[in-house]
């Protein structure tokens, strides 16, 4: 008696799902050549609390990061080797924290005591307005952005991608090579 109530609706269920596509992102490898302008005036604030502009005049590395998914020690392993690696060779690395859901004030504090265990960069910032979240089109944390010194977004990579990082040095090497032919 169950079967002969419950097999129809399953059978019109199958027949009603078979109408829905599901997609996968199968071609995501963590990385994609951009080629485009950075947005103009992206504006941060120093740990002091103090307004900036992000302004790129020499090839710049950016790391957004987020202590919800940034706070590994590989991340800032990778961050300090290219800051420590490249930026005698002209190449500028800035680190930008965004905390959602935080105030301006929590987000210094909170990041000023994760900062107390960490080898802090030489430039890092705050975005507690998601402008650069959002300008640099940010989906996931830590994400790299290569800049060209003419201000052209080059790479964008996961953090947490190995070949994304390989190619991050390579186009670093690439745009400090053209900047010293020039």
């Amino acid at each position: 008696m169950f079967l002969n109530i419950i097999g129809p609706l399953l059978i019109l269920f199958a027949q009603q799902v078979t109408d829905v596509e599901v997609k996968f992102k199968t071609t995501d490898k963590g990385f994609q050549y951009i080629n485009e302008p950075m947005p103009d005036g992206i504006q941060l604030m120093t740990l002091d609390g103090e307004k900036t502009i992000l302004e790129i005049n020499t090839p710049t590395l950016v790391q957004v990061w987020s202590m919800c998914c940034g706070g590994d020690a590989l991340q800032w392993a990778d961050q300090r080797y290219m800051e420590q690696r490249y930026s005698k060779k002209g190449l500028r690395v800035v680190s930008i924290n965004f905390e959602n859901g935080l105030t301006r004030k929590k987000q210094q504090n909170s990041v000023r005591e994760f900062m107390k265990s960490k080898d802090k960069p030489a430039e890092i910032y705050l975005d507690p307005m998601g402008w650069a979240y959002e300008d640099l089109k940010i989906s996931g944390f830590p994400t790299y952005v290569l800049i060209s010194q003419t201000g052209n977004i080059v790479l964008k990579t996961s953090g947490k991608s190995e070949e994304g990082i390989a190619l991050l040095e390579s186009e670093i090497e690439n745009l400090l090579e053209n900047m010293s032919n020039n």
